[in-house]
């Protein structure tokens, strides 16, 4: 009997191998057996298939890997992670954020349609063990949350027109999904009880080596859509 899976954690990497590893050891003693992590290659170089030792040892863990080699192409790979997703709630986490045994539990409970995190600061040792680290708590974040698959559907996914260029992917998800709230077609989003981490400290995995800025291209995107 095949199982039902509820729940898919889907996290995009570019680079950050180390990182990876830890995050593997400690996703694969963390998550239920309903649940499963997606880890969406997006380019690395070296690729990380060295590490699919470590990633398959649970088999609720996949390693996947994109063609995109585009300097920000995190909407694509998110929504390459979707194309092979079984869960019946997508959680998009990035690979510095680490998503706690109580977030996933609540996540496997879950009825409403998008939920996010409040964040407080720790970090992975080499053996995947969580630590706790020096910082302050942060709010929720645009781009780490979790959602039906139907509503995911029900908006198209992330739009890939804001590959090659850092900024805003996150944020058009999040208007558009407001949008379905205010037409009554979804659930208002709500913020867990369970906080999730982010990683803090002089291991913490660096994201992109872009300019946090967004680009003038994708500023002019987001423009044109919401006044569309």
């Amino acid at each position: 009997m095949i199982t039902a899976i509820n729940l898919s954690i889907i996290i995009p990497v570019l680079n950050s191998h180390e990182a990876v590893r830890r995050q593997c050891l400690y996703l694969g003693s963390l998550v239920p057996y309903r649940a499963e992590v997606i880890i969406v290659d997006d380019g690395s170089v070296p690729p990380l298939e060295g590490l699919s030792t470590a990633a398959t040892r649970d088999k609720s863990i996949r390693l996947i890997r994109t063609q995109d080699f585009r300097p920000w192409t995190q909407p694509a790979a998110r929504n390459f992670g979707v194309d092979g997703a079984r869960g019946e709630i997508l959680a998009f986490i990035d690979v510095d954020h680490i998503i706690s045994q109580k977030a996933v539990w609540e996540l496997c409970r879950f009825t409403g349609d998008r939920i996010d995190w409040r964040r407080i600061p720790a970090s992975l040792d080499e053996y995947g063990h969580l630590e706790p680290a020096a910082g302050k708590a942060r709010k929720p974040a645009a781009g780490i949350f979790a959602m039906r698959a139907e509503i995911y559907r029900k908006l198209g996914g992330f739009d890939e027109r804001f590959c090659g260029e850092y900024g805003f992917d996150d944020l058009d998800f999040l208007e558009r999904f407001n949008k379905l709230v205010e037409a009554g077609e979804a659930k208002p989003s709500v913020t867990a009880k369970a906080p999730g981490y982010y990683w803090a400290g002089e291991d913490a995995p660096k994201f992109h080596d872009l300019p946090h800025e967004p680009s003038t291209r994708n500023v002019q995107i987001l423009s044109e859509k919401a006044n569309a």
